[in-house]
């Protein structure tokens, strides 16, 4: 977890905690936290700057393949809306190496303030597309104000928080259920070039309104005229019992969130999703979700 205590080696963790500063201002209308952090923008002739980050979400396991830090300056992240995200860092000094990198997960409502030459990855977002306001430094850059150092590839990785991931090419075969978790973790990034080698050739899909696709860019693609943006969470993944190397049937079940392509937030559209996985590949799959219901609602064409 990301707590200031365990932040103070590399700068501060922004937000309105008991152990801040704080008091009411504006008639009793607001409480304000004071002083969350320490802006360090002035040296070498320079002035804080703001700004927004719009960062999209990471694929899962992601490699940790570079750090940066800024010699001139600190930099601050505060995500716009409440939403967690990753913070990877190392304290300041010589290069990093794996040894000396921390992973913190900031909760909705938390934000960081690197500490001049502290090194960090750049942004993580995780489940979808994030605006960050950025306070950090503007003015003249000599002799350089972002040093990168890369990293051994291979060497480090970072998993979406509260998951457990089986690395597909370790010569251990998956799971009907690990097949399918896997397959729509790639096709929410959104990658369906990554998600085809977890499908058979002659794939059969049926989307909602018996829709027919025989491949997952078209999901995609249906997905880009449907939603700005879509993502599932996974309640279960259940396997059906008595199935076969040749044919097993698994039932992911969750819900949906993410934007309509206006950009209104929705969360909550429930969705339940067939596959029929035949020696680790997806041959069969089948879709059910309420957006056809929320569409019409949004039309006022009924009510949810």
């Amino acid at each position: 977890p990301l707590t200031a205590e365990a932040f103070r080696p590399f700068g501060d963790v922004i937000e309105p905690s008991e152990a801040a500063r704080h008091f009411t201002i504006n008639q009793g209308y607001a409480e304000r936290y004071h002083d969350l952090a320490h802006i360090d923008t002035q040296g070498e002739g320079g002035h804080a700057i703001v700004s927004v980050f719009k960062a999209l979400p990471r694929s899962f396991p992601m490699p940790i393949e570079a750090m940066e830090r800024h010699p001139l300056g600190s930099q601050a992240f505060v995500a716009l809306a409440p939403v967690p995200f990753l913070v990877v860092v190392a304290a300041p000094g010589e290069a990093p190496g794996p040894n000396d990198l921390r992973c913190f997960l900031a909760r909705p409502g938390q934000g960081v303030n690197y500490g001049r030459g502290t090194w960090h990855h750049p942004l993580i977002a995780l489940d979808s597309p994030t605006d960050f306001l950025v306070i950090d430094r503007g003015g003249p850059a000599e002799p350089g104000n972002c040093e990168e150092v890369v990293l051994e590839e291979g060497t480090i990785w970072v998993e979406r928080p509260g998951t457990e991931y089986t690395q597909p090419d370790n010569g251990m075969p998956l799971t009907p259920a690990q097949v399918v978790d896997e397959f729509l973790r790639l096709i929410m990034v959104p990658d369906p070039v990554a998600a085809s080698r977890w499908v058979a050739s002659g794939l059969r899909i049926r989307f909602t309104g018996g829709r027919t696709m025989s491949a997952p860019a078209e999901c995609t693609a249906f997905n880009a005229s449907r939603y700005r943006w879509v993502k599932k969470r996974i309640e279960c993944t259940e396997t059906v019992t008595g199935g076969t190397d040749a044919a097993t049937v698994v039932y992911s079940i969750g819900t949906l969130h993410g934007e309509w392509p206006d950009g209104t937030p929705f969360e909550g559209n429930r969705y339940v999703d067939r596959y029929v996985v035949s020696r680790g590949l997806i041959t069969q799959m089948e879709v059910w979700n309420d957006s056809a219901k929320w569409l019409m609602a949004r039309a006022g064409l009924s009510t949810l």
